[in-house]
């Protein structure tokens, strides 16, 4: 029987309490007004750095080359930063505040580069797109970075339990997210079929479900992907794009949720069992949405736009109802 999340171990090493670690550190990245503490900055890059020595150390004696790769370069690069933060504590800086130095962004470029390696695709989201590139970009990048890596360390594990179409899941996962997940599945075919996505943004379409949280790539460029969590009844959707990011919160506010526009996505509250399968199904809606928002003619038949001649982003919402795509 596969080992389920909360079992699995990487050589004695909790797969379960290293996802827990990159959730706490995207919560840190979350917070960008608040200050820079030791007690939550400080003390979360120890913990990281020692868990990512512990994974180093372990890959070792393993011969796991590319873990061993991938995690000695994301703990220097926490060592890096350590001066940095170290500053910004100093000074009572907000972490939007606090910038991230040159050596700490050479040291992260190192990181993308073995991950486009490794997995195929660089793990930052932010590193060269946001400017001045400052703490809270770090936390999400960094933690993005430490993600790949635990897939990595899962793959040893062989902790996945099922899957159907686009969506795996583990042992523990809850059955009402792999629900969703399997219609989220439905509706991406249905979309595809329609002829609305390109095939490079439907290539790596993926849900995977741990427990009562669940991650979604939702599109071809790195870092594009929605988190769920169940638990604190949330969505994160990641994008740099405004009006896609403008679209999605108003599609989701639709399913219930009570949703912000952040620099680098949607923030969403208020998930719950009832709202769950509608809210998740919708993030079908953001893949190639930038595409269609561009170039409707192109993705949509003439029939419907006739119907739906608005400003851009009301025209993909009207056509998506048209087309019975949502309610």
């Amino acid at each position: 029987m596969p080992l389920s999340a909360r079992e699995a171990m990487y050589d004695g090493i909790s797969i379960s309490k290293l996802y827990d670690l990159e959730e706490k550190g995207r919560s840190l990245a979350y917070k960008r007004e608040e200050e820079v503490s030791f007690e939550e900055d400080s003390n979360f890059l120890e913990e990281l750095s020692l868990a990512l020595y512990d994974i180093n150390d372990v890959a070792f004696r393993s011969r796991h080359a590319d873990v061993h790769k991938f995690s000695g370069e994301i703990r220097d690069t926490l060592n890096e930063a350590d001066k940095d933060v170290y500053k910004c504590v100093m000074k009572s800086k907000k972490r939007s505040d606090c910038v991230i130095g040159e050596k700490v962004k050479n040291s992260l470029l190192k990181v993308d580069e073995t991950s486009e390696r490794i997995i195929g695709k660089k793990c930052t989201w932010l590193l060269g797109v946001k400017e001045p590139y400052n703490l809270s970009s770090f936390w999400n990048d960094i933690t993005s970075c430490f993600h790949r890596l635990i897939e990595k360390v899962s793959e040893e594990t062989k902790e996945i339990a099922g899957g159907e179409g686009r969506c795996g899941w583990t042992a523990t996962a809850d059955k009402s997210l792999i629900n969703a997940c399997k219609e989220w599945n439905k509706k991406i075919e249905e979309m595809r079929k329609k002829g609305l996505y390109t095939e490079s943004d439907y290539k790596p379409l993926a849900g995977k479900i741990r427990g009562l949280r669940a991650e979604f790539v939702v599109g071809s460029s790195p870092g594009h992907r929605t988190h769920v969590d169940l638990e604190k009844g949330e969505v994160r959707y990641y994008d740099s794009d405004r009006s896609v990011n403008e679209l999605m919160k108003d599609v989701l506010e639709e399913t219930g949720l009570k949703c912000k526009l952040e620099d680098d996505g949607v923030e969403c509250r208020g998930l719950t069992e009832s709202n769950l399968s509608s809210a998740v199904e919708r993030l079908a809606i953001a893949t190639s949405a930038d595409y269609r928002l561009a170039n409707p003619d192109k993705f949509w038949p003439e029939q419907l736009l006739g119907k739906c001649r608005v400003d851009p982003k009301e025209v993909e919402k009207c056509l998506l109802r048209e087309s019975g795509l949502i309610g």
